[in-house]
């Protein structure tokens, strides 16, 4: 069961945001998501929010233990996205010791966050994200990478994504 908490990005100075006003509320919860890691590991607890692409809403996971943005395999036809094939495939060493070859990726997918300034007025942000297409069993994930370029952090004690 989702955790509904009160979740915060602070946008840097490349964002759109004018800058008296940084620090957007999102809708989103922190879910205890199961994995089959380890034993010792049996939850895991992720970021997860929605994000827009023209008319399509899409739940995206941040995960700082993910060095690559992921897209599922199944948005493409759903979202009538073209994938550019990679040059030389890549081998992604998973959480679970699996191992997923990858040999496609999207390019700038303009997506469009529904944030909230102090003032509870509706501020949409937007990013361009590049993404590795793959089998998976979300939408999105924004990993390490995207994190980094939009100097973002996830605090997940204080269940805030700065």
């Amino acid at each position: 069961m989702p955790t509904r908490q009160r979740i915060f990005l602070e946008a840097d100075e490349s964002s759109n945001a004018p800058a008296t006003h940084r620090r957007f509320e999102l809708n989103g919860a922190f879910r205890p998501l199961q994995t089959n890691f380890t034993k010792a590991i049996p939850f895991v607890p992720l970021l997860v929010t929605s994000v827009h692409y023209k008319h399509h809403t899409l739940n995206v996971l941040f995960d700082n233990g993910s060095h690559t943005n992921v897209i599922g395999k199944h948005l493409l036809e759903r979202l009538s996205l073209t994938p550019e094939t990679l040059p030389r495939g890549w081998s992604l060493s998973m959480a679970n010791q699996s191992v997923q070859h990858v040999s496609q990726a999207v390019r700038q997918l303009h997506l469009t966050f529904d944030a909230f300034d102090a003032d509870k007025n509706q501020v949409p942000l937007h990013f361009l994200v590049d993404f590795l297409v793959m089998e998976a069993n979300f939408d999105l994930l924004l990993g390490i990478s995207f994190s980094t370029h939009h100097q973002l952090a996830i605090h997940y004690c204080q269940t805030t994504l700065i």
